[in-house]
């Protein structure tokens, strides 16, 4: 947030810098910065022993406060995990017999027999739809 200094009577409106989500200002005017207890004293004209003294005065003592209470009675559900879900396992096995040997593989120059034994073949399904598989073994 920006606005005029009220400390140094700046006629820029940018003057000051507000940054509440980290509770520190900025002054371009003065060039000063700081938390909320230094920013009391540079508007103020405090020391900062002072200002933290006013501060104290000021603002509403947090012991005070009462906190809301869960009404008596009413339980929240308690969540369950989620099972894991199994996992799948890969049978290259079960892979490799679903891979042909066809024309791609043939120009290759890789033989039939080759191509059963190392079991190389085309993949028309999967993730490797459209490719010559080569196991690694």
């Amino acid at each position: 947030m920006r606005a005029q200094c009220p400390a140094c009577q700046s006629s820029n409106d940018r003057a000051l810098a507000l940054t509440p989500s980290k509770s520190v200002y900025y002054c371009h005017h003065a060039q000063v910065g700081g938390d909320v207890i230094s920013l009391a004293g540079h508007i103020l004209g405090l020391s900062m022993k002072d200002a933290a003294e006013w501060l104290q005065d000021t603002l509403p003592d947090k012991r005070d406060v009462t906190v809301p209470q869960k009404p008596e009675g009413r339980t929240a559900p308690v969540a369950q995990p989620a099972p894991p879900a199994p996992q799948k396992q890969f049978d290259p096995d079960a892979y490799a017999a679903k891979l042909t040997y066809d024309e791609h593989v043939a120009a290759l120059g890789i033989s039939e027999e080759d191509a059963a034994w190392l079991s190389i073949g085309y993949c028309s399904t999967g993730l490797l739809r459209g490719r010559v598989a080569f196991p690694i073994r």
